[in-house]
């Protein structure tokens, strides 16, 4: 039978005391053996509890093992019969419901012994753990209590990443921001370079808006320029340049000639009777009455003769201009004595960005224009009228 090599920590208690029981019978066979060699005569105790009466009396009418005397020389025939056999190799078998033991009497009436080597005795403080019923239910508990734990941990893990996610999708929505922003100061920076190199003669408030603007109390109206300028996209910086030219432009030293105007008369409106006209419409000569716009057409040519003045301030000389009605004659003057007879053909309001009315291949036509309404000067009033002689 193959030997049980399972350490103690393995085996129950019942294997314990099966071996503990072994032991002892191991120990009383080798005091027998040690009886015999001192001529004494030994007998193997039975155990009552598992012989019957009639194995009681065949064994003891069997004769019990003597020793021989030492004093008495034995032949070789009768010496061997003295001589134990050779003892066989020791093995137990604790698989059985009830061990069987060296020193039990079975119904066979022979009896083997059998030697087993000598197992190293363990330390004395080595604790032998031995798992008992009553420990179970307390695993169990403990086990539940740790698996409900690692829920706890990983519901909070679960809850953490989501936290994450959200945090990184917030994240990524605010670089996003920035990034539009810094795009957005980048392409005004490239504007603002670029318009740096751009000549400011080239923004000649009378490109963006028309002529004749300004406020009740007399100061430039830089609301309407301001306003044409950020439709355009014009930095700051050009902004400020042009709005202070525009506020403070002298009179461009241009000498007249016989064939520019240099009065107008309007029999329907009685403050325009042969009103003198000087040449510009900046602010300064505005002051003074009517201005002629430079670079515009000449009296009595296919071209657009702009002339300009104030409703409201410096003598309101076209505060009744939108009065007018299409057929009204308009007398213009040239500088050799010529003058030239228009006939009105349109009347109405425009805005100040309606820059389109300047243009000088519009035909042989005169274009008055003034600010409107009175006293609150948001738009402009222009009165067109066409070559008659």
């Amino acid at each position: 039978m193959p030997r049980d090599k399972r350490t103690v920590d393995e085996l129950t208690i019942e294997e314990l005391e099966q071996i503990l029981a072994i032991r002892k019978r191991e120990e009383r066979m080798k005091r027998f053996r040690d009886g015999q060699g001192k001529d004494r005569t030994m007998a193997i105790p039975l155990p009552n509890s598992e012989m019957g009466d009639e194995a009681d009396d065949e064994l003891t009418s069997r004769a019990l093992i003597a020793a021989a005397p030492t004093s008495m020389v034995l032949q070789q025939h009768e010496a061997s019969a003295l001589v134990p056999p050779p003892a066989a190799p020791v093995t137990y078998d604790i698989t059985a419901e009830k061990p069987h033991f060296e020193d039990d009497i079975i119904e066979s009436d022979e009896v083997m012994f059998i030697e087993e080597r000598p197992q190293p005795t363990p330390p004395k403080n080595r604790v032998v753990k031995v798992k008992t019923a009553e420990a179970s239910p307390k695993t169990e508990q403990w086990r539940k209590i740790a698996n409900r734990g690692l829920l706890v941990v990983e519901v909070i893990a679960f809850i953490g990443l989501i936290y994450i996610l959200y945090k990184a999708f917030i994240g990524l929505d605010i670089i996003q921001d920035n990034t539009n922003k810094t795009q957005q100061e980048y392409e005004a920076a490239q504007n603002e370079r670029r318009a740096t190199s751009t000549p400011l003669p080239d923004l000649y408030p009378a490109m963006l808006v028309l002529p004749g603007g300004h406020t009740s109390d007399g100061q430039f109206n830089e609301n309407e320029l301001v306003q044409v300028l950020n439709a355009k996209q014009i930095p700051a910086n050009a902004q400020s340049a042009l709005i202070q030219r525009a506020r403070s432009a002298p009179v461009q030293p241009v000498a007249p000639t016989l064939q520019d105007p240099v009065s107008l008369t309007i029999p329907a409106l009685p403050l325009v009777n042969n009103a003198s006209i000087f040449g510009g419409d900046d602010w300064e000569t505005l002051k003074k009455g009517i201005g002629h716009m430079l670079g515009s057409g000449l009296p009595g040519s296919n071209q657009n003769v702009v002339l300009t003045g104030h409703n409201d301030i410096y003598g309101e000389i076209f505060k009744d201009l939108s009065l007018l009605k299409i057929g009204d004659l308009i007398y213009l003057r040239a500088g050799d004595g010529k003058e030239y007879t228009y006939k009105v053909v349109a009347s109405e309001e425009v805005l100040p960005t309606a820059i389109d009315i300047l243009r000088p291949d519009r035909g042989a036509i005169v274009t008055l224009i003034t600010c409107h309404p009175y006293q609150v000067d948001t738009h402009r009033w222009v009165v067109t009228a066409e070559l008659v002689q």
